[in-house]
């Protein structure tokens, strides 16, 4: 016993006496011995994944957090850490200071008679089929497959109650139509399950989290990733755009080139990101 969440790799050593797992909620390596049981030693990162979103109800800022207190699907955990989409501090990521977190908006999952619900559905016993319905009567049904991420773990109406938005497993993070119709393209960037959405309240922002440890934010009529933050346990943190120009914490230069998609171009601490619909440095 150690891990938490799906181990998804195992190798036996040559000489039969340990075994070498991968997995579990933070992506960890664990070293067994076979003859025992007993964990010999345990490997991982600061990394955890980010497990909620949601944003300010002004939209000045938008915060995740990382803690696992799961309650339903939509909330995961509390939110604990802010980006400031002002462009009126120098820090891009800082621990919350306000007391209004439960004012944040996540997702939303019903407005005006329209309410979205996941069920089991397809042939492999998850939670496949989401749910449309209008007033009471069934709608329309998104499903998902081997091909489209298998399960719906997190879902929201876009505010212009016409879309919602759906993340899935192996990174599927996708628009629908209420009419369960695809809206390509797909939002592409995370690696591993999505785990929380939220839209913001212009309709112009998805912020989202997920298994590969990131938080992430989207220019939702185009699907483009706007920018990336990975944010450690020991406090030290990233952001960077596509392009990879980046900021980060003091220590955070370490973390360059460990972080997929991080190129490597820009400083530490004391630039200033102005967020608009593409991020700009």
């Amino acid at each position: 016993r150690g891990h938490q969440g799906i181990v998804m790799a195992t190798a036996i050593s040559r000489d039969g006496r340990h075994a070498l797992t991968a997995g579990g909620r933070n992506n960890e390596l664990h070293l067994w011995n076979l003859d025992t049981g007993a964990l010999v030693k345990s490997m991982s990162g600061t990394g955890r994944s980010v497990l909620s979103v949601g944003f300010a109800p002004d939209g000045s800022r938008v915060g995740f957090g990382q803690t696992h207190a799961f309650s339903s699907i939509h909330d995961r955990g509390p939110i604990e850490l802010v980006l400031d989409l002002s462009g009126n501090t120098n820090r891009a990521v800082v621990p919350n200071q306000g007391s209004d977190l439960h004012h944040y908006a996540r997702s939303t999952t019903s407005h005006n008679g329209i309410v979205l619900a996941h069920q089991r559905g397809g042939k492999y016993g998850y939670d496949a089929d989401l749910v449309v319905h209008h007033d009471g009567r069934r709608g329309a049904t998104v499903r998902r497959d081997e091909a489209s991420g298998y399960v719906h773990n997190a879902y929201t109406l876009h505010p212009d109650q016409r879309h919602l938005v759906t993340g899935g497993g192996n990174g599927v993070l996708t628009m629908h139509k209420l009419s369960g119709a695809f809206v390509s393209p797909e939002f592409k960037g995370h690696f591993g399950d999505v785990w929380a959405v939220a839209i913001s309240p212009d309709g112009r922002f998805l912020a989202t989290g997920g298994d590969d440890q990131t938080f992430r934010l989207w220019n939702v009529a185009s699907r483009e990733l706007i920018v990336s933050v990975f944010n450690g346990s020991n406090g030290e943190w990233v952001i960077w755009t596509p392009r990879g120009h980046y900021s980060s914490s003091p220590g955070g230069d370490a973390l360059v080139g460990g972080v997929p998609g991080v190129l490597g171009v820009g400083c530490g601490d004391g630039f200033r990101f102005v967020f608009s619909d593409r991020a700009e440095v």
